[in-house]
């Protein structure tokens, strides 16, 4: 396999206004020979971080036919990898599980729980990937000296507590005299009070990991309106490496450390947008 690396910026006047765009890494395969798009292709928001691909695509960055909806990613100016969930929750991927169609997630803040308040999986394609859920009341107990062994240790300050009470539990046998509710959540694992920071999600549609699993890739069909998915076999590739942002790849790319720098008017086929090729100046 040949890796095809970006060049380092380099000073050049600039052939028109180019905006910053998130960092971005592309690692696209593409079909050695004839040319052509065998996967529309791994993207990372760092060198080591989760791969980025069908259903899952970044905006600004994956052609129409590789965007699923609700599973638009972004890289944030650190470079981490971002999934934005309903309502307002923002949560880190840690890594995309792709056959088993299971996404692992973390709270930077490292507290989950605090988010699930403002959390509704039914509005996104996500369900908790637990077999086992439960509703639950959050108790803010201010007295000291409780043991209640339902406590949420990341939620709890030194002038109070805070309990998850299983709503099968009758809260009279719990000692919650200057205790407060403070939320009722719907439908959610319980080991989620333990693991603080950690999350994970799975989804059922698309059903891609039978393509996974015969090593195929999955995509959108072609002029569908429903989201149908095919799998397609792939093919001998070339692993190619877009710079990290769409400015940087009018300053020069390289297929080989030492081979010709790449940039306006000429581009790659198959990566740069429309707006930055110029006709007859393909490579």
């Amino acid at each position: 396999m040949t890796l095809c690396w970006p060049s380092k910026p380099i000073s050049t006047p600039r052939h028109g206004t180019f905006r910053m765009m998130p960092h971005l890494f592309y690692a696209s395969s593409v079909k050695s020979g004839v040319g052509g798009v065998s996967q529309e292709g791994e993207r990372r928001c760092r060198h080591n971080g989760p791969s980025i691909r069908f259903p899952f695509w970044v905006k600004g960055f994956h052609l129409d036919r590789y965007r699923y909806p609700g599973f638009e990613l972004s890289c944030d100016k650190n470079k981490q990898t971002i999934l934005d969930l309903p309502f307002s929750v923002k949560l880190f991927v840690k890594k995309i599980d792709y056959k088993s169609q299971v996404i692992r997630l973390y709270d930077p803040d490292g507290c989950v729980p605090a988010k699930l308040p403002n959390l509704n999986l039914s509005a996104s394609p996500f369900q908790f990937n637990e077999i086992y859920l439960g509703n639950y009341s959050l108790f803010n107990c201010s007295a000291p000296g409780r043991q209640i062994h339902d406590s949420v240790p990341c939620l709890r300050a030194s002038a109070y507590q805070v309990y998850a009470i299983w709503s099968m539990e009758t809260v009279d046998d719990y000692p919650l005299t200057s205790c407060i509710k403070i939320h009722d959540l719907q439908s959610v694992p319980y080991n989620i009070f333990d693991q603080r920071g950690k999350l994970q999600l799975s989804w059922s549609k698309p059903n891609c990991s039978f393509c996974e699993a015969e090593g195929k890739i999955c995509r959108l069909k072609d002029n569908t309106t429903e989201h149908e998915t095919e799998c397609v076999a792939t093919s001998k590739t070339l692993q190619v490496f877009l710079p990290p942002n769409l400015e940087a790849a009018q300053e020069g790319e390289r297929c080989r450390h030492n081979g010709p720098s790449i940039r306006f008017p000429f581009w790659v086929k198959a990566f740069h947008p429309d707006r930055y090729r110029y006709p007859g100046q393909t490579n």
